[in-house]
């Protein structure tokens, strides 16, 4: 029989993490008595006077927001990162239970001053004045002396923890590159140096003419594109 990775268990490779993960596509069929949550509404108003993202509103740290027409980037008020310097750690309980400081910055970037808006409504000028505030962040925090890792990431909708509507993301920057992120630079290189990275003629091509993971992911046929 051959393998129908529809409906068979099997396992599928991640090249950017360098490791396999199992996948049951014929468990989606089984029986659900489970909870099942409601579609998140999204009838927002193009203005929430409670909103601390809409433009003129206070903020709970005691801010006010601009009334911005555009962008609007800021310092996070409740930063998971806090810039140096920190206590330094005397011990450690025990050899296995290790930790460490970590310190950092983040950063708000707000898309548009609308509230009921996402990043996929705003127009080609607007995405491009979001992209080159990314650009403008990554660089000066990533030229900072302490900083090893910017990420750029949007919590879309509550479910996955977003604590505002409000169209906007985290750019978090520390000194300490997160272990994932760490897999993927790992594998990222490897490959690029490996006989594997010869690219097809119309593909991208870095400084020494090799390929890289993502592009031939992207080139990839749609069945590992699933």
């Amino acid at each position: 029989m051959e393998l129908n990775p529809d409906i068979h268990p099997h396992r599928r490779f991640n090249p950017l993490l360098g490791e396999y993960v199992l996948v049951s596509p014929h468990r989606a069929n089984r029986p659900w008595l489970g909870q099942v949550e409601d579609p998140q509404k999204y009838d927002t108003p193009a203005y929430d006077p409670k909103c601390y993202l809409c433009p003129g509103n206070p903020r709970t740290s005691g801010h006010r927001n601009p009334d911005y027409a555009s962008i609007f980037a800021f310092p996070n008020d409740f930063a998971a990162v806090l810039p140096p310097p920190l206590p330094t750690l005397s011990s450690t309980p025990h050899p296995l239970l290790r930790i460490e400081p970590v310190v950092g910055a983040c950063d708000v970037v707000v898309f548009h001053p609308r509230h009921d808006l996402t990043l996929a409504q705003l127009g080609d000028v607007e995405i491009m004045n979001v992209i080159e505030e990314w650009c403008k962040i990554y660089i000066e925090r990533g030229y900072q002396p302490d900083i090893q890792h910017v990420q750029i990431f949007e919590n879309k909708g509550s479910i996955m923890g977003c604590s505002n509507p409000h169209p906007h993301c985290q750019v978090w920057s520390t000194s300490a590159i997160p272990t994932l992120a760490a897999k993927e630079f790992d594998s990222l290189r490897h490959y690029s140096l490996s006989d594997k990275s010869v690219p097809s003629p119309d593909a991208p091509k870095g400084p020494r003419g090799e390929s890289s993971i993502p592009v031939r992911i992207a080139q990839a046929p749609l069945f590992f594109m699933i």
